[in-house]
């Protein structure tokens, strides 16, 4: 809320008049002995009347008004409502009492509000109207929120010229303010000699106007014309909510890149060219490598759209990079085919020798694998076709390695049949080969032993199982004949042994006897040569 106050010290005649004479003074509301020493004081004095002073030590008319108002909006303007309010005061040095003090407050539209009527307002006392002080006669009738204060709405029919300053106003002719004052209408100051009451204070508001800028439309309100700056156009008796304030149209002035505008500075219509636009395409830069530069006429009817614009060439390139990236053995390259700078075009080109995928290669041969290398990773155009033996593929049985184990063949599997690659070294059971005795069959027949044959030394595979007679066997009795008369032989059948059981004693013939004798002299002799041999060395 904006609040303004005039503030007043002892009364001069220059502010306001001292309470003035009164040949009949009031007494309502003072004491009876206060009365007769007033009578008493007025005996014998002219032109004046006598009483007493109240307080005793005071020496002067001190009693003072100020007025006040309060706003809702910093800029006043036709509508507002303004809250006046009066502050009446009795507080300065020497200040001499108050009483019967008849006061009203005068608004801009000439109504008049009752402050107080028979008021006392002694020494060291002060009040504000309107409030809950009985001596406030009109209460508040304030509608701005959290105020108070005696109402009046702004209306340019009660505007006027600058007042300088007197009480009551005197205004010059014009606009620009509205004033109110606050007035004493009756009263008694108790110096010796009574004085009649004189009090009034003034108070004016500046009503602010429209200032419409012609280039914007904007209106602002201000106080006076010196506020509103050329070419602005002061309205002294509306404001902006009662102003008609429109943009200049220079719209009809306009043509092809140059647009007419309000000059702020004048307030008037100007043709200025409009930066960057365009005629035709003569107006634009030249053509650069597949980029056209043309006029880019935008918004049919628009006349200051135009600009000079570029669009790639479609298909069209400037280098290398602007082409699709090379892909496995296929070069993209940028042809520039002629001096004209949009008909380059992006072309490609294989690279010989080069390969994509094993399929590009010459067909695998026996264990050699035949693929494209990928030489150097990133590297698109450097794969080549080559060779390499297929590690543990075989292409004979002389290629793979003798098995140390007995009976066990080295051999190259060629397992699919069309696979070139897939042959390896592998082992097999030599059939019918062995490597002992017990992996061989017994052999049915009697007599005969079936064993593991070793052939060859230091083959191993060329073992087989044979058979052989049994040393000792027989399977009848005719394999047990021992030649001898006296025996009866027989082969045992269980077991296949011969049995050979003595039945007779063979006399010895004198031949075999003295083949005997003469043996038993032999050993006699021997075991004699022994026994002697014996005792000599015991």
């Amino acid at each position: 809320m904006k609040k303004n106050s005039n503030e007043f010290g002892v009364h001069t005649k220059s502010s306001y008049e001292f309470f003035s004479y009164n040949p009949a003074p009031r007494v309502r509301g003072w004491p009876i002995g206060i009365v007769l020493a007033f009578a008493a004081v007025t005996v014998g004095v002219s032109n004046q009347a006598l009483a007493h002073r109240s307080p005793l030590t005071c020496t002067t008319n001190g009693s003072a008004a100020a007025i006040s108002k309060v706003t809702a909006l910093p800029t006043t303007v036709h509508g507002d409502e303004l809250c006046y309010k009066v502050e009446i005061s009795n507080t300065c040095t020497g200040c001499c009492d108050v009483s019967l003090l008849d006061s009203e407050l005068v608004l801009p539209d000439g109504s008049i509000v009752t402050i107080t009527v028979d008021a006392d307002v002694f020494f060291g006392d002060s009040f504000t109207c309107p409030s809950v002080d009985p001596r406030c006669v009109t209460p508040s009738n304030c509608t701005i929120l959290g105020e108070v204060g005696y109402r009046y709405i702004v209306s340019h029919v009660h505007e006027h010229g600058d007042t300088g300053g007197s009480c009551p106003p005197t205004p010059a002719a014009g606009s620009g303010e509205v004033s109110g004052y606050f007035r004493s209408t009756a009263g008694i100051v108790h110096l010796m000699t009574h004085v009649g009451a004189g009090l009034c204070k003034a108070i004016a508001t500046g009503i602010a106007h429209a200032c419409c800028e012609p280039c914007s439309g904007t209106c602002t309100n201000v106080y006076s014309e010196f506020d509103c700056p050329f070419p602005s156009v002061f309205t002294p008796d509306e404001s902006c909510d009662e102003a008609t304030c429109e943009p200049l149209d220079c719209s009809p002035f306009d043509v092809k890149c140059n647009d007419s505008s309000c000059n702020p500075a004048t307030g008037m219509c100007e043709s200025v060219p409009v930066p960057n636009c365009c005629v035709t395409d003569a107006n634009c830069p030249a053509d650069t490598k597949c980029m056209d530069s043309f006029c880019d006429h935008r918004v049919p009817g628009n006349l200051f759209d135009n600009v000079c614009a570029v669009t790639p060439i479609a298909g069209c390139c400037v280098t290398d990079a602007n082409c699709p990236a090379d892909t496995k053995c296929v070069d993209h390259f940028c042809d520039h085919r002629t001096a004209d700078p949009l008909d380059n075009v992006c072309a490609f080109t294989t690279i010989a020798g080069c390969c994509d995928a094993d399929n590009d290669c010459p067909a695998d041969t026996k264990c050699m694998d035949s693929f494209c290398d990928h030489r150097v990773p990133g590297n698109l155009f450097d794969n080549v076709c080559a060779i390499t033996p297929v590690a543990g593929c075989c292409v004979t049985d002389s290629d793979c390695p003798p098995d140390p184990a007995k009976c066990v063949d080295s051999f190259c599997d060629h397992r699919t049949p069309g696979n070139l690659l897939d042959n390896v070294c592998a082992t097999r059971p030599v059939t019918g080969c062995c490597v002992t005795n017990f992996d061989c069959p017994p052999d049915p027949a009697a007599c005969m032993e079936s064993f593991c044959d070793h052939r060859t030394a230091g083959n191993l595979v060329d073992n087989v199982c044979s058979t052989r007679p049994v040393a000792d066997c027989c399977d009848s009795d005719s394999d047990c004949n021992d030649f001898d008369d006296c025996t009866d032989d027989s082969c045992d059948l269980l077991t296949n042994t011969c049995v050979n059981v003595l039945t007779c004693v063979e006399v010895p013939t004198l031949s075999e006897w003295s083949r005997v004798a003469l043996l038993s002299l032999v050993l006699m002799g021997l075991m004699k040569s022994f026994g002697f041999r014996r005792a000599k060395a015991d």
